[in-house]
């Protein structure tokens, strides 16, 4: 009888400090560092001035600061490789089976990138 009440005296306390162990862990907010915008074109082009001009108001909503980084060359592809080596990256389309989404497939097999597709219902809302 003694041994039952010791069992479940520990089994109780490892109960509830596998319950009080979520409330403990600290929630960290994301980013915790500067957040890179890599831009596949050079500096100065349509593309480097839009990236630009988003830089304050994703600051401002990151809290963290943003660096627009310029990697051109190959059509946006060493940008591309850039972002594809810290970890999963995401693209949009207009849809399964769009020429968006083939485009992207393609270049996921291709370039051996891990990248997930994410579809939308039309192409304005994959966009924005």
């Amino acid at each position: 009888m003694q041994f039952r009440i010791k069992r479940g005296f520990w089994s109780a306390a490892v109960m509830a400090l596998l319950a009080a162990a979520p409330a403990a862990a600290q929630v960290q907010a994301y980013p915790i560092k500067p957040v890179r915008l890599l831009v596949g074109f050079p500096a100065g082009g349509s593309t480097d001035l839009l990236a630009r001009t988003l830089v304050p108001g994703l600051s401002q909503g990151l809290g963290q600061p943003v660096v627009v980084e310029n990697r051109p060359g190959a059509g946006g592809n060493i940008a591309g490789e850039a972002a594809a080596k810290p970890g999963a990256m995401f693209f949009s389309s207009s849809g399964n089976g769009s020429p968006g989404h083939l485009a992207g497939e393609l270049f996921r097999s291709m370039g051996g990138v891990n990248i997930v597709h994410v579809p939308y219902k039309g192409g304005a809302p994959s966009t924005t």
